[in-house]
This record gives C-alpha cells, sequence and structure tokens, in this order.
C-alpha cells in the first residue's frame, strides 16, 4: 500500500511539473521550433504570392544565393561588423567591470547607469544616436565644427557606416558584459588574489 502510494504521489508530482512547464513548452515550440523548421522547409522550396502552395526545389535557392555578388558583400559586411562589435564590447565591458568592482555609496548608481542601455528599448536608442549621428545638426558634426573641421555625416558614408553602427551597438552591450565580468571578479576568492599578490601580480581585480 506504501509503494502505491508513493507511485501515485510521485506521477501526480510529475503531472503537475508538466502541466506547469506546459505553456512555456507549448509557446517554445509555437514561436521558436516551428519557424525554424518552416523556414528551413521554405528554404528548399519556391513559393511567390498567389501560388496555392510552396514547390519543392531543394537546393536551388542555396546555388542561386551563392553566385549572388549581393550576398557575399553582405556576408562581408556581416563578418566585418562581427570583428569591429564583439571584441570591443567584451573589451569595454571588462574595463567597465573592473571600474565599478569596488565599495561606495555612488557605486550602485554608476552600475545601473552602465547597465541602463541594455534595458532601453532599440527605437530609444535609435532615437538617441540619430540625434548624435544627424547630418550638420547633429551632435558628433557640431563637435567637429567646434574645433575646425568638418562634418563628416558618418550615416551617409559607406566608409563611416559601419563603424558608426558598431559604436553603437558597443554602446548598449557593454553594459550586459559588464554584469558577467563583474560577477565572475568578485567570484575570485581571497586566497587567490593574495597568492597572486605574493607571485607579484597586480590587484586590479581587487575592490577599493
Amino acid at each position: 500500500m506504501k509503494t502505491k502510494t508513493k507511485k501515485q504521489r510521485e506521477i501526480r508530482n510529475n503531472a503537475t511539473a508538466w502541466a506547469l512547464m506546459a505553456p512555456a513548452l507549448i509557446f517554445m515550440l509555437a514561436f521558436t521550433v516551428f519557424p525554424i523548421f518552416r523556414s528551413l522547409y521554405l528554404s528548399l522550396s519556391k513559393y511567390k504570392l498567389g501560388m496555392d502552395g510552396a514547390e519543392f526545389i531543394g537546393l536551388e535557392n542555396y546555388v542561386k544565393l551563392a553566385g549572388s555578388k549581393l550576398f557575399w558583400k553582405v556576408m562581408k559586411n556581416t563578418i566585418v561588423f562581427a570583428l569591429m562589435t564583439v571584441i570591443p564590447s567584451m573589451a569595454v565591458g571588462l574595463g567597465l567591470a573592473v571600474l565599478v568592482n569596488r565599495k561606495g555609496k555612488r557605486v550602485g548608481f554608476i552600475r545601473t547607469a552602465y547597465f541602463y542601455p541594455v534595458v532601453m528599448p532599440m527605437i530609444a536608442i535609435a532615437s538617441v544616436w540619430m540625434f548624435i549621428y544627424m547630418a550638420k545638426n547633429g551632435l558628433f558634426d557640431q563637435l567637429l565644427i567646434a574645433i575646425g573641421l568638418k562634418p563628416m555625416n558618418v550615416l551617409s558614408s559607406k566608409n563611416t557606416v559601419l563603424l558608426a553602427m558598431a559604436v553603437m551597438y558597443v554602446w548598449k552591450e557593454a553594459g550586459y558584459l559588464m554584469v558577467f565580468f563583474l560577477s565572475g571578479i568578485q567570484s575570485i576568492s581571497d586566497e587567490v588574489t593574495e597568492a597572486a599578490r605574493i607571485d607579484g601580480a597586480g590587484n586590479w581585480t581587487e575592490p577599493v
């Protein structure tokens, strides 16, 4: 009887757990898994407005894509943009983590200020940086004019637009990486820090 009761309790607990997870699983299947497989299927098909259904054509779309100069140009720009953002974001995030790894009354406010761009809506960020990068009347061009240089209008030049977007991306994402680096720095035990100091290492991770 006890074994049967224990088994029933286990089944009931499992059923409860699945019931609690069901909404999240359904949401994930509907809005993540299904779109992925649907996109994969459509990439192997020919489909236009007015057609009754998608026509399976195999890898023909990928063959056309591989022969497109525009596709390889986009891939090149994507790789360049990744190199201009991923490494700098990590470097700036680490620098911010070291900077705020200290005790003080205003440290909490400073950490929040650094992290705030992460939670800002993209439309708000785009508006702020549009004001900065605006041709002639924007903050950046006005600074150039103030020091005697010509305005650059960075968003209208193919030589500067990627760099301008990379700066905006790094500004937005550095605070997110700062949280991870700060967590890692603060998890370093005092014994490790003391041993490193004895060996002659600096104490840049130690809060002041």
